[in-house]
């Protein structure tokens, strides 16, 4: 057999087994994006039961540092959701996104649990609590919050990420405790998932072509 036969059979079974993994991929990505992704175009966790016996659950602070391309007068390349609803009937709720120092000096000396972790998959949520007085005044009297919501029923914050360090905070509207809610989290991002899985696909699609050429050419001869 011609050297140049070998190359092709050997290049095309290399096309062909990468466009199949590009292929794979490409699936993946798309049915990710189709299967998590709500109306809103946010991607989004079930409802997850949150309790605590303080006034307050407050997640972890995140340090957000970003450049000038992703954060602007004009733009935010990420928005955040968060919905919640009282297992307690009737039981007013609220939600609040707040820079940490803000959120610190609020809850000084009042009790509240720190969330620390989460278990895929069993709705386990994992707090350290800090203590501290069982009530809290009441979260929307006050005015430092970036977002917030509050009210009966499934009350919901949209939240345009902005630089700096912030935290999210589940109280019941009249700051007492305890705390019995479900939760669910979303993240809209820029519509590149979509754009990803396609172009993965496609360009699987071409090598695959191109592979099954070389192959044909160097099987069968010129």
């Amino acid at each position: 057999m011609k050297a140049g036969r070998i190359v092709l059979i050997v290049l095309g079974s290399l096309f062909i087994l990468v466009s199949l993994a590009l292929i794979a991929g490409g699936a993946v990505v798309l049915a990710f994006d189709a299967s998590y992704k709500d109306a809103q175009g946010f991607y989004t966790t079930r409802f997850i039961p949150v309790q605590s016996t303080t006034p307050a659950v407050v997640s972890q602070p995140a340090d957000i540092h970003a450049g000038p391309w992703l954060f602007n007068e004009n733009r935010n390349a990420f928005t955040v959701k968060i919905e919640a609803s009282s297992d307690t009937p009737g039981k007013p709720i609220f939600i609040g996104v707040a820079r940490e120092s803000d959120l610190t000096r609020y809850l000084d000396g009042v009790g509240y649990d720190e969330v620390t972790g989460f278990t895929v998959n069993s709705d386990v949520i994992h707090f350290v609590q800090h203590s501290g007085s069982n009530t809290a005044a009441q979260p929307a009297s006050q005015n430092f919050w970036a977002a917030s919501a509050s009210g009966t029923g499934t009350q919901t914050v949209q939240w345009a990420v902005s630089g700096g360090r912030y935290s999210v905070v589940l109280m019941n509207a009249d700051g007492s405790a305890p705390i019995d809610a479900q939760v669910a989290v979303g993240l809209k991002i820029p519509a590149i998932l979509h754009g990803i899985g396609l172009g993965l696909l496609i360009g699987g699609i071409i090598l695959l072509v191109g592979g099954g050429v070389m192959l044909f050419f160097g099987i069968k001869g010129w």
